[in-house]
């Protein structure tokens, strides 16, 4: 079992290094320069990590809850290895058959830490998934203010990402405005 786990890990991640993202080519984003599904993973996981830490450092959350955050996003797409980036309009359309194809996948891959942690960042119920969403969609909004600063028509992504990090931070973080304020000060870094 441990042989195939690797093999198919390792394929996954292979593909997932080597996929740009569907958004950024359909917006004219050179295939060459366009973020690969692993970066944009590393990068979310990373933000994760430094928002979490400033989160635990008010007492926001606790510390094994920034790490339990960091490891969701690392895998959060994890599936798209094996089913590709779906764009916004196939997703849509398809709606619950997409999660479920992409559970399928990243069951398929056999390892049952990856299927938790993909899982608890579908449900988004738990501090570190609400988080590690929050870390998603900022780590699009950063890339979308790279890709505008160098005249790239991806502004709707970006308004969107904004859209949807202000609302999830305002669920996450409800009444604690030290919260806020943490995560207002990463969205403002990116401009």
């Amino acid at each position: 079992m441990v042989a195939l786990l690797d093999r198919k890990l390792l394929e996954v991640l292979a593909a997932l290094k080597n996929m740009p993202r569907t958004g950024w080519v359909q917006r004219g984003v050179p295939p060459a320069i366009a973020e690969t599904v692993a970066s944009h993973l590393l990068e979310a996981s990373v933000l994760c990590l430094e928002i979490g830490v400033e989160l635990a450092s008010i007492g926001f959350m606790r510390s094994e809850d920034v790490y339990r955050a960091a490891a969701i996003a690392l895998v959060h797409d994890v599936g798209e290895g094996l089913v590709g980036d779906l764009n916004k309009l196939v997703s849509r359309e398809i709606g619950d058959l997409k999660d479920e194809i992409e559970e399928k996948a990243v069951r398929s891959i056999g390892s049952g830490e990856i299927l938790s942690l993909y899982r608890e960042y579908k449900e988004g119920s738990t501090l570190p998934s609400r988080l590690a969403r929050i870390c998603d969609k900022l780590s699009t909004y950063i890339q979308a203010r790279r890709y505008a600063a160098l005249g790239y028509g991806v502004e709707e992504i970006a308004e969107t990402s904004l859209e949807e990090i202000r609302s999830m931070a305002r669920d996450m973080c409800r009444d604690n405005h030290g919260c806020g304020k943490i995560i207002d000060s990463y969205i403002g870094k990116s401009l």
